[in-house]
């Protein structure tokens, strides 16, 4: 649907806030990886009619981020 998104991503140190994304937006974060390989990143993106959850980026799992198939 032709509908505004909001997205939001937070890891345990780092909060990025909400941000709405409007109709064929895009939206990227960057941020550097902890020293000791902790880094891991939960997004939401919530629209009228659903709320999805996942876990964006782990430094355990570094080959997938949020826009990657594998």
């Amino acid at each position: 649907p032709r509908e505004d998104h909001t997205f939001h991503c937070k890891s345990k140190d780092s909060d990025l806030q909400k941000h709405v994304i409007h109709y064929q937006d895009d939206y990227e974060f960057k941020f550097r990886p902890t020293f000791f390989g902790t880094t891991l990143f939960h997004c939401s993106f919530k629209w009228a009619t659903a709320d999805v959850r996942w876990p964006c980026f782990s430094m355990h799992d570094h080959k997938k981020y949020c826009g990657s198939a594998g």
